[in-house]
């Protein structure tokens, strides 16, 4: 027991280190100049010695190894440099900042699955009846809002229209030790954090739960007797508490990742704020302790949740409630019904994807024409869905952007599930040593939020072109698939026609053709789709940051990226249309998702 502690901790050391090196050679090696961010605009009427002798003050000037071993070398001690934005110790900027994001990931993060937990009971104790119907659609359909747009929404509904809560910051100025303060300014980005992650999380408890709830103990322990809530609450519940663990310690990565997005969307000041601007001002001294210590805190996590769950279980050697991977779904409806829901959808997409292929023959007005005299219009005959604040036609813009937007979605996800094919497999038939390397490094890229790891790509790719953010968009969202068939693969290894195929010579390239993939391509096609639609929520959420697609470049992200400026005069039209568009968008790739999943278990509950 002892040696397997030291292991992991050993682990999580070697993790820490790799992330810190990672981290540390990707933002310098992002272009841009890191004295700007210090010196302000006088770094840019610097001499060339003025420059020099800049660089060598702050220890830029040095060869990247050797600024790394000095950076490790004074971490040791406890020195981690100053913020070149804030001319402060890098600790001393993050002890005003970390409270606040504590606060609003802790309650949030409790709230989620606690909430998550008894919504999945819930459902599994009305399994099939009104209520779990209810609440699974409007599971559906809040998975599929973007975080930024149901900010927006709340904001301007009870900041911009009611005027009941504030929309930005921690507390009122010079309020800070004023707690009604806090919370009130809590509320709206607390309830966007909890309502994004909230059903997904609970129909994956729901599904994991109707699987226990199938198990012959439960006939037996009914046939004794037993009550239905009994069975539910003492055996059900209780057996499903390893996977529930091992759920909460996966998905620290996903909610640190929103509460970040939340932060920077309500100008909120906690550490995810202070992220994004390191990353994108180069302030490199800050960007590195942010990074350790939130990859310190996932990595960590992940390890202690596996942990708890084996101590728990022995049995839980595998998790099995893997996020997005989840592979129980236990549906009861008639097919008829999900035939139809599946038709609605695929019709509705089929409709939206022709229009924006075809849009030239739809649109009334040039999208790209600014009519200053007609800004800030209300849907009319003239302009169907109004006109943006530079006098553009909503419309016309919906259909010519939703080009790019699908597009993105699309190649963006045939890039990344490409790579995790590869990746996935080729871990998965490796040796014992290799695999949990390959493993440990999946763990590291997702122990980064992943719009600190966009910011770096985008940096090194330069300008910020549709093909440049598709790629970039790629090369961040494979890890999740790569891990799933990774386990396929290795429930596949021991095979006998794949040893014979071994034996017999077969490349790498040639057993992933002909034997690996067709037998773990139906268990990814779920993932694959929904990454369609994770890609699309990306491009739009980061052009909507400011960090995507210029808004010269037309694209439903972009569309909503004056959003900003539309709530300050109160133009509705801009904010909920696009964002409409998107949802429904959404919706009807989510519904082919689902109907994507083929092991579906279909047995009639034991409850």
């Amino acid at each position: 027991m002892k040696k397997q502690w030291l292991r992991k901790i050993g682990l999580i050391l070697l993790s820490v280190f790799v992330l810190s090196l990672l981290v540390f050679v990707m933002s310098r090696l992002a272009p841009g100049d890191p004295l700007v961010s210090y010196y302000g605009e006088r770094a840019e009427r610097m001499s060339v010695e003025e420059h020099e002798h800049a660089m060598e003050r702050l220890g830029l000037n040095e060869p990247i190894p050797v600024q790394y071993v000095k950076w490790l070398g004074n971490a040791f001690q406890g020195e981690f440099g100053i913020s070149y934005k804030y001319k402060q110790d890098v600790l001393t900027v993050i002890e005003g900042r970390l409270v606040n994001t504590l606060l609003l990931g802790g309650i949030g993060f409790i709230l989620t699955f606690g909430l998550a937990l008894l919504l999945g009971i819930f459902c599994v104790y009305y399994e099939n009846q009104l209520p779990d119907r209810i609440l699974r659609k409007v599971g559906t359909i809040t998975s599929c809002i973007p975080e930024f747009w149901l900010s927006l929404i709340l904001i301007l509904i009870f900041s911009v229209n009611l005027k009941l809560l504030p929309g930005s910051g921690a507390y009122d100025l010079g309020q800070s030790a004023n707690t009604l303060s806090r919370l009130t300014h809590l509320i709206l980005p607390l309830t966007v954090v909890v309502l994004s992650h909230l059903w997904y999380y609970a129909y994956l408890i729901r599904n994991r739960l109707l699987e226990e709830t199938r198990k012959d103990y439960v006939l037996l322990a009914k046939a004794k007797g037993m009550s239905r809530k009994r069975v539910l609450f003492f055996h059900c519940v209780k057996n499903i508490m390893p996977s529930f663990i091992s759920l909460m310690a996966i998905s620290l990565q996903h909610v640190i990742e929103g509460t970040y997005i939340v932060e920077m969307i309500f100008s909120y000041p906690g550490i995810g704020t202070l992220s994004f601007e390191s990353a994108k001002y180069h302030d490199y001294n800050m960007l590195m302790v942010l990074c350790v210590f939130t990859g310190i805190f996932v990595i960590a996590g992940n390890v202690i949740g596996q942990s708890v769950s084996e101590w728990i279980d022995p049995r839980m050697k595998e998790i099995k409630m893997t996020g997005k991977a989840d592979r129980y779904k236990v549906e009861k409806m008639k097919k008829a019904k999900k035939n139809n829901a599946v038709i609605i959808a695929g019709s509705i997409l089929a409709v939206i994807v022709f229009a924006c292929v075809f849009c030239r023959f739809f649109m009334t007005k040039d999208p790209t024409y600014m009519d200053l005299e007609n800004c800030n219009i209300s849907p009319n005959k003239e302009f169907f869905f109004g006109t943006d604040t530079m006098g553009r036609d909503i419309f016309s813009m919906i259909l010519y952007g939703g080009r790019i937007s699908l597009f993105i979605g699309l190649i963006s996800t045939v890039l990344s599930t490409t790579i995790a094919v590869i990746y996935g497999s080729f871990s998965g038939i490796a040796p014992e040593w290799l695999d949990e390397l390959m493993m440990r490094f999946t763990e590291i890229l997702l122990s980064i939020p992943s719009i600190l790891l966009i910011i770096f790509l985008q940096a090194l790719a330069g300008k910020n072109s549709v093909v440049a953010i598709t790629i970039v968009i790629g090369f961040t969202s494979w890890m999740n698939i790569a891990k799933m068939v990774r386990t396929e693969v290795r429930q596949l290894r021991e095979s006998e026609y794949l040893i014979a195929a071994k034996c017999m010579g077969g490349s790498f390239w040639h057993i992933l053709r002909v034997h690996l993939l067709p037998n773990f391509v139906s268990s990814i096609m779920f993932m694959v789709v929904m990454n369609i639609r994770s890609a699309i929520i990306a491009e739009s959420t980061l052009s909507f940051l400011g960090i995507g697609l210029p808004m010269e470049i037309i694209s439903w992200g972009s569309m909503l990226s004056l959003s900003e400026k539309a709530l300050m005069t109160n133009s509705w039209c801009i904010i909920l249309i696009p964002g409409i568009v998107l949802v429904i968008t959404l919706l009807c790739i989510t519904e082919l998702g689902e109907a994507l999943r083929k092991n579906v278990n279909q047995k009639e509950g034991n409850l």
